[in-house]
């Protein structure tokens, strides 16, 4: 959901008359919350079938001029039952999958597109936006920084697609200043070094049982880097149910633990933050949403697909089909590398960052 509020942005732009609605979880709604390019957010309830009916009675009152298939990758036996339910004039989709005849536009994949969100693009081109013409008038950017061969470190660290249609979220101030308060509680705890400290999120959660990186390697790496860099300002995050572990590898570490009930809160904390270290999970997502430098872990096959998306930083992969065998030596020389050239954002600052913030 998170990869593909960009390309909704992309369609809204080019053409304005167009009015969008998305189809989406319960859990996966709460990153649309605010988006000015969304009219309204229909959810799906999978925990409670019964409200299914009113769902697509809702769906085909609506008489949806198009419906399009955002599973771009695979295809999908429940979308495609989604669409032919909505009796929309149009179905759009990619028509490379074996399933072209269930579409009345099918467009084709982009050539040389590797990431998720830029095989999303080829979408575009049924709205009348040729993604290959942006992607080769695409500059990068500078990100104001004063200090050239500062500037030039982080741009050579950029990595993870043509960098065109970056994901957004856009948070509110309460929840921003929600976050500042947990960073408030860390800067209290931390040795002053005469700049301002780097701010590093942890997550230590996954969502499948080979993306967890162990207790002690998590351990290992937070002790060393705190370390090395004096001033550094760590948090950990996490999902409730893994409270535990959280409070486990913060005791351990030294690091403050940031327990957070919603979605959002956690968003906030990474939009606050300078630095993301992570496993495989969204929150790599929320990472390039609001362009943070981030070290990302990935088992083989996935990073090039799933990696942060025109971000600074890195990823670090295993040729394993899990983290566990990922050792927390060259975890730590890579986040060293990214906490080295990482820039602190304040809260004063964040303003400028209307595009990602929103109100």
């Amino acid at each position: 959901m998170i990869l593909s509020t960009g390309i909704v942005k992309a369609i809204a732009l080019a053409q304005p008359t167009v009015v969008i609605d998305i189809l989406a979880s319960v859990q996966n709604s709460v990153v649309l919350d605010g988006n000015p390019y969304i009219s309204n957010i229909l959810t799906i309830d999978r925990r409670r079938p019964w409200t299914w009916f009113a769902l697509v009675s809702r769906i085909r009152r609506t008489r949806y001029d198009a419906v399009i298939d955002v599973m771009v990758m695979a295809a999908s036996l429940t979308t495609m039952l989604a669409m032919w339910i909505s009796g929309s004039g149009h179905r759009i989709g990619l028509g490379d999958r074996g399933n072209e005849a269930a579409f009345t536009l099918p467009v084709a994949r982009l050539p040389n597109a590797v990431h998720y969100v830029d095989h999303s693009a080829a979408l575009l081109a049924a709205f009348g936006v040729d993604p290959l013409i942006l992607k080769g008038s695409q500059a990068r950017r500078t990100d104001g920084d004063p200090d050239p061969s500062r500037r030039a470190r982080i741009e050579g660290m950029r990595s993870g697609g043509w960098g065109i249609w970056r994901p957004e979220i856009y948070l509110t101030s309460t929840e921003i200043a929600c976050a500042e308060a947990h960073w408030r509680r860390v800067g209290s705890d931390v040795v002053p070094t005469g700049r301002p400290g780097c701010r590093l999120v942890v997550n230590v959660s996954a969502g499948s049982a080979w993306r967890y990186w162990p207790l002690a390697s998590f351990v290992e790496v937070l002790t060393a880097i705190k370390e090395m860099y004096r001033g550094l300002q760590c948090l950990i995050i996490g999902a409730p149910h893994d409270a535990g572990r959280m409070e486990d590898i913060g005791r351990a570490s030294g690091v403050p633990v940031a327990h957070t009930a919603r979605t959002r809160e956690m968003m906030a904390i990474v939009a606050t933050g300078d630095v993301v270290f992570t496993a495989d999970t969204a929150v790599t997502h929320v990472a390039s949403a609001f362009d943070k430098a981030a070290l990302v872990m990935f088992a083989r096959g996935k990073a090039e697909l799933w990696g942060p998306y025109d971000t600074p930083g890195g990823v670090v992969c295993t040729p394993a089909g899990s983290l566990d065998s990922l050792d927390a030596a060259s975890v730590l020389a890579a986040l060293a590398e990214v906490v080295e050239i990482a820039t602190p954002i304040r809260p004063s600052e964040l303003p400028m960052r209307a595009a990602a913030l929103g109100r």
